[in-house]
């Protein structure tokens, strides 16, 4: 079983009961201090360097992370969709922190697709999916 992810700063969509025209995502929300851009303020610098802009992740981003991995079912395979890329890829950055802290999810992932996800509906979405499971796997 294959399930797709759709991961961006803001929200991910998790559909795990198949890419048909009517399959519904779940849909898990990012805490509000993710969806914000960060800023380096005096008090940070003096203080908790945790938040330092690219230095470790913040508690609402691992939070966020967490739920998106406890939604994923244990025994499906992934098709990981983000948007963006390099540093900007919140896809990529949900697998680093996989590769550290979930790897054996981390490992179930098939492929990363990137694409525009906030100009895409989910019915675009999953036609992006299917596209994929057709020219990647044979039944």
């Amino acid at each position: 079983m294959i399930v797709v992810l759709a991961v961006t700063n803001k929200s991910s969509r998790l559909w795990k009961n198949g890419m048909d025209h009517d399959a519904h995502s779940e849909v898990i929300v990012a805490p509000e201090r993710v969806t914000r851009r960060a800023f380096r303020t005096d008090r940070m610098l003096r203080g908790n360097k945790e938040e330092l802009v690219g230095k470790r992740l913040d508690v609402q981003t691992i939070e966020y992370y967490e739920a998106i991995a406890d939604a994923i079912p244990r025994d499906a395979e992934i098709l990981l969709i983000g948007h963006g890329n390099a540093k900007g890829s919140a896809a990529l950055k949900f697998r680093e922190y996989l590769k550290k802290k979930h790897h054996l999810i981390e490992e179930r992932i098939v492929d990363e697709l990137d694409e525009n996800l906030i100009a895409m509906s989910d019915n675009q979405v999953l036609a992006l999916s299917r596209d994929w499971f057709n020219r990647h796997r044979v039944m």
